[in-house]
């Protein structure tokens, strides 16, 4: 997917800061770190109000062409508000936006 996203000329990618660092490393791969965006989370004064707040302006300042978001972040751990992040992101124009969920192990008892 973002090899795809890469090829579109001029595309540029926003992503959050709390990305997980192999996610990070391919974006800037397959872009080139000049067309890959970060947004800040505050952390430890996370909330759904701030996490929306800050992608917002993001997405006003970079107008990205694509937008990577995740459902829980890497450091520090916060489940985000995946469906209101997708919206925001539409309403800026976002091409398209993608959700990276972590794979969950299933303990057997």
């Amino acid at each position: 997917m973002l090899q795809r996203w890469a090829e579109t000329p001029g595309a540029t990618l926003l992503l959050p800061s709390t990305a997980y660092g192999g996610v990070k490393t391919a974006a800037r791969h397959a872009f080139g770190s000049e067309r890959v965006f970060e947004w800040p989370m505050a952390f430890p004064e996370t909330t759904h109000a701030s996490i929306l707040t800050a992608l917002d302006a993001a997405l006003a300042s970079t107008q990205p062409t694509f937008a990577l978001v995740d459902h829980i972040s890497s450091q520090p751990a916060i489940v985000c508000p995946v469906a209101e992040m997708v919206v925001a992101c539409r309403r800026r124009g976002v091409a398209e936006v993608a959700v990276a969920a972590p794979s969950t192990a299933r303990t057997r008892g």
